[in-house]
């Protein structure tokens, strides 16, 4: 269970909630609730914050209208609730248009409905959620512990990680060529479209892996959004180097094919991008101690040979 903007408006708890504008904005997470009668509230807003208003503060001041959805959007609001017909009638075109255009979820609250109850039923499931992923991230890190002590570790850890994240999840190396990679068979066909079609078995196109790279070069980014076009339809893959001691080992990529990662899903990767990393190291030295073996094979063979034909 996600806690966010459509969660609300289909839970049954309380009912009558509605939305009214930015229905692109629907999944958003939401993370705490605050109270909004104020426009000076807005500076203090936090990144996942449902707010809630009785819309007292905008009845009469058209500019507060036009000022207060660019500003909550661009804090990373989760989205406003208005509780409609005590101040405001309908919601202000402005407000509608500019909701739509940001994708920022304006929702009517029902009237006979106070804030507290909003606000307990959005903790409670927030609460409800952690001890959730608590549970399941318990049983996750003992099926990866699992496959580490098999030979192909790797490819055991990404499918337990795209399972976890039912999104596409690949493994790369240093200059974005697959390792390994897991994808949810109902978003196959648009993971392959998207990231399976080049020849040289490399994630992106030669010119995207060296734009990549070169950012990667300059800033050292923990962590890239890239955007993928396919026709219309938009889609983002969260990309997270790889490193040991400041060594860079690879990339792990998330394609946001059914969904966004929460933040508990971010957390979780961050946790296993450093056993990721001793894994490669392993692979690494494995390829490298059986190339010698190898090399010293044929050495003695050659060496047979030569002294056979002498």
């Amino acid at each position: 269970m996600t806690v966010n903007i459509e969660w609300l408006i289909n839970q049954n708890v309380i009912k009558g909630i509605r939305l009214l504008a930015g229905e692109k904005g629907k999944k958003n997470e939401i993370t705490a609730v605050n109270v909004m009668d104020n426009p000076d509230t807005v500076r203090w807003i936090r990144k996942g914050e449902l707010l809630l208003s009785t819309g007292y503060f905008l009845e009469m001041d058209p500019l507060e209208q036009e000022y207060l959805i660019p500003q909550l959007s661009k804090r990373g609001c989760a989205g406003l609730g208005i509780k409609m017909k005590r101040y405001l009638e309908e919601l202000p075109e402005i407000m509608r248009r500019q909701a739509e255009e940001l994708g920022f979820p304006i929702l009517e609250l029902p009237y006979d409905h106070n804030f507290s109850e909003i606000n307990d039923l959005v903790y409670r499931s927030i609460f409800e959620k952690e001890r959730e992923h608590t549970a399941y991230a318990a049983n996750l890190y003992r099926e990866i512990t699992d496959a580490l002590t098999t030979e192909h570790s790797l490819e055991q850890i990404i499918q337990a990680l795209q399972r976890h994240l039912n999104n596409p999840v690949f493994l790369t190396g240093t200059g974005f060529q697959m390792l390994a990679y897991d994808c949810p068979d109902s978003v196959y066909p648009i993971f392959q479209m998207l990231i399976l079609h080049q020849e040289d078995f490399s994630a992106f196109s030669a010119k995207e892996t060296e734009l990549l790279l070169h950012e990667y070069e300059q800033r050292k980014f923990h962590i890239k959004t890239k955007t993928l076009q396919d026709g219309e339809h938009s889609y983002e893959c969260q990309i997270f180097p790889v490193t040991d001691n400041g060594m860079l080992l690879g990339f792990l990529c998330v394609l946001e094919l059914n969904g966004r990662m929460s933040r508990d899903d971010y957390r979780i990767v961050e946790d296993l991008q450093g056993i990721i990393s001793l894994e490669l190291l392993r692979s690494s030295l494995r390829g490298l101690s059986q190339k010698y073996i190898k090399n010293n094979f044929v050495q003695v063979l050659l060496g047979q040979v030569s002294s056979l034909s002498e």
